[in-house]
């Protein structure tokens, strides 16, 4: 999200499943299931292509709730990374590790 680009999640794998939902509980993408669990078994999605392309047309329509979702969440991201004196945090992280690395305390 640091870039604010929307998501399209299609999630394999176990904790993929969650992190999708996630994104799509916080409106910043679109969860399509390119398998489904019916009865304890992994089914093929059918409907994949289909879910795939409405997807995406969603994601590129001009304001759409997606990118001004993630665009917000990015702004938040950015002012996140500045500290008190509004110096970005990677350069104070980066002092740091200079700071160890030259043995300076």
């Amino acid at each position: 999200m640091y870039a604010g680009v929307p998501l399209i999640c299609i999630p394999y794998a176990i904790e993929q499943f969650y992190n999708s939902s996630l994104v799509e509980h916080l409106g910043i993408g679109k969860y399509v299931s390119l398998i489904k669990i019916v009865e304890e078994e992994e089914v093929k999605n059918e409907k994949f292509i289909v879910d795939f392309e409405n997807a995406f047309r969603k994601m590129m329509k001009k304001n759409n709730v997606y990118q001004i979702t993630a665009n917000k969440l990015r702004k938040d991201i950015h002012k996140d990374y500045e500290g008190e004196d509004k110096y970005p945090i990677k350069h104070h992280f980066l002092e740091m590790i200079s700071k160890e690395i030259d043995g300076e305390e």
